[in-house]
């Protein structure tokens, strides 16, 4: 359990940069790192959270206090575009959503040749809600600057594909 912990602090402070000016910025006050999301990767498997709150025990060691699990948002489709004129990869991912809910920001982790990019939902707006699917589509660009020529794993919420530079 203590290796989870440490594993999701880390991973969790790593993610905060992916938060945008769109969403609540992750605050630190009075000891208190809130983070509205971020994502832990173990062994491939990627679990997603919210309203992640930690504590700093002063000596700069930070202690999970709560975090709500979320959801992921449920991809179909991923495709991968190269950009070859501009060094550029863009992962478009695409789906189903509720009416109820927004897709938030993908969060992006890049480890021995794999893109993992999380793309988690919102809360329902409401409790009550009518069952509309509305199609979504995200696009990510992957940051390729440095990487040699090779091919390179992508995985969006469990959905894996490849590419080639």
């Amino acid at each position: 359990m203590k290796k989870y912990v440490q594993l999701l602090s880390v991973v969790i402070i790593v993610m905060i940069s992916a938060v945008t000016f769109a969403q609540t910025p992750a605050l630190y006050r009075d000891n208190v790192l809130l983070i509205p999301e971020g994502a832990v990767i173990e062994d491939g498997v990627v679990t997603f959270y919210r309203d992640i709150e930690l504590s700093n025990d002063g000596a700069g060691k930070f202690s999970i206090v709560n975090a709500k699990q979320g959801h992921l948002a449920l991809i179909e489709e991923v495709e991968i575009v190269i950009h070859t004129d501009e060094k550029r990869v863009d992962v478009v991912a695409s789906g189903y959503r509720s009416a109820c809910v927004e897709i938030l920001n993908p969060l992006t982790s890049y480890k021995d040749s794999e893109f993992i990019i999380v793309i988690g939902q919102s809360e329902p707006s409401s409790e009550i809600c009518i069952l509309i699917a509305v199609q979504f589509e995200v696009v990510t660009p992957l940051d390729i600057s440095g990487l040699a020529e090779g091919t390179y794993a992508v995985m969006v919420n469990g959905i894996k594909t490849q590419f080639t530079l």
